[in-house]
């Protein structure tokens, strides 16, 4: 027991030595500020991705729009040749 308080004191008189502590100190600020550097990187990458999705959907849902509308037109097209055949065969009641 007394060998392990020995050597805890040997450490505790070199970190006092070579002022350990205060060299601790200082590389867990350098982490901190390397740290929230990179968390606001993150955001501001988030943000920027999250714009490019925001314009991607929008994109998608003006072709969508567009597909609706040539379909509509589609479909339009289709009745009006229906009416035009049936009126060349002179077909006016349709019961």
């Amino acid at each position: 027991m007394a060998a392990d308080t020995s050597r805890f004191q040997d450490f505790l008189d070199l970190v006092d030595a070579y002022q350990l502590g205060d060299l601790a100190s200082l590389l867990a600020l350098l982490i901190t500020i390397v740290g929230f550097g990179l968390a606001l990187w993150r955001i501001w990458r988030s943000e920027k991705a999250s714009e490019l999705a925001r314009r991607a959907a929008e994109s998608v849902r003006e072709q969508i729009l567009q597909m609706s509308a040539v379909q509509s037109l589609d479909d339009v097209i289709r009745t009006l040749e229906d009416i035009r055949r049936l009126h060349r065969l002179q077909a006016w009641p349709m019961w």
